[in-house]
């Protein structure tokens, strides 16, 4: 089962953005149970390359402490740069949002769906 995390920033540039997308790409795979990816994008015509989507990587848990890891390296990030936006978008599209200001460990279950981290 496969969902999709997407960082977003007021303040940082398109570059930066990237650089801090793959950065987070490698923490999840060193750091937790997630399989973590940076997808490519679609090229448009007359574009050389793979494009990328900026500020999006591709996840697939592993196992069920999974989220928790994920979020405890969230929490890193966020506490290094307060402008970074967390988006997760389940299979079924469900979407949960997570900001410094909804990053406590009580408040991320309270707006987590039940089914959403659950592996089938």
């Amino acid at each position: 089962m496969e969902f999709k995390l997407m960082m977003s920033s007021e303040t940082a540039s398109d570059s930066n953005l990237q650089d801090l997308t793959r950065e987070l790409c490698r923490d999840l795979n060193d750091k937790t149970d997630v399989a973590a990816k940076i997808p490519k994008g679609t090229p448009k015509p007359g574009e050389k390359g793979d494009p990328i989507t900026i500020g999006t990587i591709l996840l697939s848990f592993l196992t069920g402490g999974a989220a928790v890891a994920m979020f405890d390296v969230l929490k890193a990030y966020i506490q290094r740069n307060k402008s970074l936006v967390f988006k997760i978008v389940g299979p079924h599209g469900e979407v949960v949002e997570v900001r410094g200001e909804n990053l406590t460990k009580k408040q991320f279950e309270q707006i987590m769906p039940k089914d959403f981290l659950k592996q089938k």
